[in-house]
């Protein structure tokens, strides 16, 4: 089973400019190891739209049987690297559209994680982790 730090050290070990935003699919098997971890969508300085739909029929092709998302913030000055890490109110509305379609779609939906060059904060993360936040 994969574990929140390890799926971040995957992460920062992907080639991405922290400039824009960027959305990671974790597609995991029925045991919660790691299938594959794809930057599937990327964004501008301050959103990244994304699309269910996309989503979910990529994981059925891989056969997933579980998912977790991450996305970064883009660095502000006008934010402290904490509060960079926390979820907005898009970030929880998308989450939950995510959930939903997950459960029809008979794919679990465990968690997310907001992260940045220096960090990550989870949330939602339904298996235990020794270390829920860096």
């Amino acid at each position: 089973m994969i574990t929140q730090k390890q799926m971040y050290k995957k992460i920062k070990k992907l080639n991405i400019n922290y400039e824009q935003e960027n959305f990671i699919v974790i597609y995991l098997d029925d045991k919660c190891d790691l299938i594959e971890l794809e930057v599937l969508f990327i964004g501008g300085c301050d959103s990244c739209s994304i699309c269910v739909k996309t989503i979910f029929r990529r994981a059925m092709r891989k056969n997933a049987s579980s998912l977790c998302f991450a996305h970064n913030h883009p660095y502000s000055s006008c934010l402290s690297m904490k509060e960079n890490l926390e979820a907005s109110e898009a970030d929880k509305k998308a989450f939950a559209q995510e959930v939903s379609a997950g459960e029809l779609m008979g794919i679990d939906v465990l968690g997310g994680m907001i992260f940045n060059e220096k960090g990550f904060n989870s949330f939602a993360f339904e298996f235990a982790d020794e270390e829920m936040k860096q």
